[in-house]
């Protein structure tokens, strides 16, 4: 567990929580398992790159406000 990851779960905790999701309701619309969001909530998993942009889409927020590294250039 690094800091950027519990960054990184902090929003996502967020903005599911914002938007009313549980975390069932969050893992349909992203195509993954509550227990991976939970992972990805505490920080205990890495989220992937991949799985930022649907994030981002279901928030209505830019990716890079989730995780500002995974659109470095």
């Amino acid at each position: 567990m690094n800091l950027l990851d519990v960054r990184i779960g902090h929003i996502i905790k967020l903005e599911r929580q914002k938007k009313r999701l549980t975390l069932d309701e969050l893992g349909s619309l992203v195509g993954c398992h509550h227990t991976t969001l939970t992972g990805y909530e505490v920080g205990r998993r890495r989220l992937p790159a991949s799985r930022v942009d649907a994030l981002a889409a279901v928030f209505g927020i830019p990716p890079k406000l989730i995780d500002p590294e995974a659109y470095e250039g």
